[in-house]
């Protein structure tokens, strides 16, 4: 896995102690590179405990501050059917891509 991508999974396991386990189990599928960012797709993310009566769902993840995006960019992890599907990263700004990010540090807003 990219840093980038393991210090955002675990900033997840952090701010959600229930996706802790689910998220150490977590295995890459495949990887999406859009304009903007990436999708990283997963298997092995089956939640433990799934909202009941809720098929699809986002959780939203820390901002991410570069020197490398001026915009910086959001970060989203993506459920559906009590399975961790997907990890987003998104620059917010037209000027960048997310995806060639080395140094960053993350932040709870933008």
């Amino acid at each position: 896995m990219k840093d980038l991508e393991t210090a955002i999974l675990n900033w997840f396991k952090e701010n959600n102690p229930e996706l802790e386990n689910v998220i150490s189990r977590l295995s890459i599928r495949r990887r999406e590179e859009t304009e903007s960012g990436s999708f990283t797709y997963f298997i092995g993310g089956r939640l433990e405990d799934p909202m009941e009566n809720i098929s699809i769902y986002n959780v939203a993840g820390p901002y991410i501050s570069s020197p490398e995006l001026q915009g910086g960019a959001m970060t989203v992890l993506g459920i559906s059917d009590g399975e961790i599907v997907f990890l987003e990263i998104m620059a917010l700004d037209d000027n960048g891509n997310s995806n060639s990010i080395e140094k960053f540090e993350l932040k709870e807003r933008f």
